[in-house]
């Protein structure tokens, strides 16, 4: 039996009335990410030689792009001009 993607929404409202949704689908079984088909080109910070993290066992000929880098590309573009504090 196949299951459902596991569906995530947060909904974040801040003083000024404004608000901001984000989506998430999980695959059941691995639960990974399951991106949405985008247009959007990865921003350059997301390339794996960009700022590898110290213990990253990833290999750039094999992984061009930080996946997890990826993953949260659109979520922090949607928060750029947002204050962590708000």
């Amino acid at each position: 039996m196949r299951k459902k993607p596991y569906q995530f929404r947060y909904i974040f409202r801040f003083q000024d009335n404004q608000f901001k949704e984000y989506r998430l689908r999980l695959d059941p079984v691995t639960l990974g990410l399951i991106r949405e088909a985008s247009d959007q080109e990865p921003a350059d910070w997301t390339l794996l030689e960009y700022e590898q993290c110290a213990c990253c066992p990833l290999k750039t000929d094999a992984y061009p792009r930080c996946p997890i880098a990826v993953n949260i590309m659109e979520l922090v573009q949607a928060f750029k001009d947002v204050f962590s504090y708000h």
